[in-house]
């Protein structure tokens, strides 16, 4: 797919590609030694950029770092979406990121200049986990897995399929799939990097420039090229880390006062049911939250560290409830190398999470999180009855 802007004497050629297909990577090789211009552009980031040809690029990650920032779901995300990438590029023959790698091959081979016109990916994803809320983010996570679990979509893909996918119409279909299911994770991922790329481009010094990016972004960049509308405030201000919400803290504190004041006032009034409330949500919080971390395959320090943390991180506007158990179990069996080379084949398969070091403390985080707050809700339930039920 190719679109074409000449203005203010510069001739601008937009080529959009899929991201794991050999046709795309034939393509841009073809289209740089035929119109030899003078920049090629390509819908990447300096971080992004130094990872395309990092095979190793995870064995760095600080798993206890991730989880203690709360990026926990996104890198999830960002893992299984890598994995399947990888996967589809097996299956073809072709790796992810090809058409890119031949850009910039074949813009050092002709001697053009090469500009990486993408916004840094920690801005992204900051962008996008400060302004999600959890609820989406669960969501979003639950909808790469539903897609990525289902073995017809993987076993049916090939080259033709990913071609289609460049398809203005099934890309636009997406698009607004997208748009309505996560109206901000379209807003933050696709839209804005549409704006950001744009400006980047549009102030690009040369006579003939060729923007190599995904299809999805073709017309977007397009739209802002024509219309020349992304202005320096704009680029400003997509460009900058938006400060953490505290709002959800404030509700769980607010929460945590409420609960408090309840189980005060029914002590008061009857303490054999105020502390017969509180154990009971103890051992709720603590029972199922273990169970979580059990499940997942835990060290027997890590279930224990989880019983302890359970109730701390339920009770706590900042704390997560699989927090504790993650960190112990990252902390106890630390990710190795074949953990990391594994990733790809055990990421498909549920009962090699368990096994693998990485993702068992991603499973650890996530199901004892789930076990107790499901611990968490009874409890409160049981503390607010008694209350109504005294006065």
């Amino acid at each position: 797919m190719i679109k074409k802007i000449t203005k203010d004497n510069k001739e601008i050629i937009l080529l959009g590609t899929a991201h794991v297909s050999k046709a795309s990577a034939v393509e841009v090789a073809d289209s740089i030694k035929e119109l030899q211009p003078d920049v090629v552009a390509i819908e990447l980031c300096q971080g992004r950029f130094d990872n395309l040809n990092n095979d190793n690029k995870y064995e760095n990650l600080d798993i206890g770092d991730v989880i203690k920032k709360g990026q926990a779901i996104f890198v999830m995300a960002n893992l299984l979406l890598s994995a399947y990438q990888k996967k589809m590029g097996d299956k073809i023959g072709i790796r992810p990121g090809a058409e890119m790698i031949a850009a910039i091959e074949e813009s050092e081979h002709i001697g053009s200049k090469l500009k990486l016109v993408d916004r840094p990916i920690d801005v992204t994803l900051k962008r996008v986990t400060r302004q999600l809320g959890f609820i989406d983010k669960i969501s979003m996570l639950a909808s790469v897995l539903t897609y990525l679990f289902s073995k017809d979509e993987v076993e049916e893909v090939n080259e033709e399929t990913i071609e289609s996918l460049k398809d203005s119409s099934v890309i636009l279909d997406t698009i607004n799939e997208l748009g309505l299911k996560f109206p901000n994770v379209k807003k933050y991922l696709l839209d804005e990097r549409d704006s950001y790329m744009a400006y980047k481009v549009s102030h690009i010094q040369g006579e003939k420039i060729l923007v190599v990016l995904g299809a999805a972004h073709l017309e977007g960049v397009y739209a802002h090229l024509l219309a020349d509308d992304v202005t320096r405030e704009e680029m400003k201000e997509i460009s900058a880390i938006p400060k953490k919400k505290k709002y959800g803290h404030l509700i769980a504190l607010a929460l945590l006062i409420l609960v408090l004041f309840v189980l005060v006032m029914t002590i008061n009034q009857s303490p054999l049911e105020g502390a017969t409330n509180i154990i009971r949500w103890l051992i709720l919080t603590s029972s199922l939250g273990g169970i979580g971390a059990f499940i997942a395959g835990a060290h027997p320090l890590s279930i224990l560290a989880t019983m302890i943390g359970s109730p701390i991180g339920a009770a706590s506007p900042v704390l997560s409830s699989g927090m504790i158990g993650a960190l112990v179990e990252a902390r106890l069996r630390k990710p190795q190398v074949n953990d990391f080379s594994s990733l790809g084949e055990d990421i498909f398969n549920f009962k090699r999470w368990r096994k693998n070091n990485l993702l068992r403390v991603f499973l650890i985080f996530f199901l004892a999180s789930f076990g107790s707050a499901i611990g968490n809700i009874i409890g409160l339930k049981s503390i607010f009855s008694s209350f109504f039920k005294l006065f």
